[in-house]
């Protein structure tokens, strides 16, 4: 009778934990800055999702959000942003993800405090320390309140090693940038961490807001000697009726303007045509923040989820556009490559 007993009690007690582990109450919101199909912010969500799931937590009650803001801009961008902080006011999810900077900087001083809600973010360009000034999140690296994550390194010393490598003549690099949100926390960021490699010299800058600006700084880069290679970072440009092209729309344009050195961002940005180089591994960075999302679950204090850096970066080119340059590789760079794309 009791080893019966003592049977039942263990089957109960598995089951009540099994149920704890699962928790179909921990509500999980994720916050994208950009649609659901963009080439930055899709692989983290990806990455995010894969650590989840590779996690004991198997039913995970988790809702979508997309901010868009590369398209929507002025009032159509700021009722949902009205949207999303009405949202958790009213369901005040266990944890909340968010992807890039514009959802961060949305979510994080409507929530800053004692979780729940707990705070994962993936992919912050602007630095840490600006941030921090706001929010007083952070002590060094280590959370204080209710916020961590992985910080987005563009491994930018690195790429102009590449660069190096393959234009000997070390030539300046144009750095052609989009005046929005994001593209000008790119610049800072691409400036700060070349300028810590005592490498910022090597960069000129040509920011453009429309268009028509676009083409005529990519006539300029494309005529101007000095300058051996680019960094395209015209991450929304209007057009003549306001319309916002982003970076995957105006690959192809930047393709054939300007036939120099195009040093992507990302693996995504190779894919749409770019030379590509050394770059963040979204897919990875996301993961990243996938498992300190995991470790908050299972309710580990957020003192011992320090913020991270994004640990990995592959080497990849896109072969056509080398071979469009008439370039050839270097044995040395060949042998460094993650990834041909063809």
């Amino acid at each position: 009778m009791k080893k019966t007993l003592f049977l039942f009690c263990l089957i109960i007690g598995l089951l009540y934990s099994s149920e704890l582990l699962a928790d179909p109450a921990k509500k999980i919101l994720i916050v994208a800055s950009y649609s659901r199909h963009d080439l930055c912010g899709a692989p983290q969500y990806e990455g995010i999702l894969s650590a989840l799931r590779e996690s004991e937590f198997q039913h995970l009650d988790i809702t979508n959000i997309y901010l868009d803001s590369k398209r929507l801009g002025g009032r159509a961008l700021d009722k949902r942003k009205r949207e999303l902080i009405q949202k958790i006011e009213r369901e005040v999810p266990y944890l909340i993800i968010t992807i890039d900077d514009l959802a961060f900087s949305v979510v994080a001083p409507q929530v800053v405090g004692n979780g729940p809600p707990w705070v994962v973010f993936s992919g912050l360009n602007r630095s840490l320390e600006e941030y921090n000034h706001a929010l007083h999140f952070l002590d060094g690296r280590t959370p204080v309140k209710n916020i961590t994550g992985v910080y987005e390194y563009l491994f930018m010393p690195e790429q102009i090693k590449f660069f190096d490598l393959i234009s000997p003549e070390k030539k300046k690099i144009a750095l052609l940038y989009s005046t929005d949100f994001m593209g000008n926390i790119l610049k800072g960021q691409v400036v700060r961490e070349l300028k810590e490699a005592g490498l910022d010299k090597r960069l000129l800058f040509f920011p453009v807001s429309d268009m028509d600006e676009l083409g005529r700084k990519a006539l300029q880069i494309e005529n101007n000697p000095q300058i051996g290679g680019y960094i395209p970072l015209t991450m929304s440009v209007k057009g003549k009726k306001r319309e916002k092209y982003t970076i995957k729309e105006l690959a192809p344009l930047l393709i054939r303007k300007v036939k120099k050195i195009d040093l992507a961002l990302n693996m995504a940005f190779t894919k749409s045509g770019f030379l590509g180089g050394v770059s963040v591994d979204f897919y990875q960075m996301g993961h990243q923040a996938g498992e300190l999302a995991a470790n908050i679950l299972r309710e580990y204090p957020i003192s011992r989820l320090s913020v991270q850096r994004a640990e990995r970066y592959r080497f990849v080119i896109n072969k056509r556009r080398l071979k469009c340059l008439g370039l050839k590789l270097p044995v040395e760079v060949y042998n460094m490559l993650d990834e041909f794309i063809l």
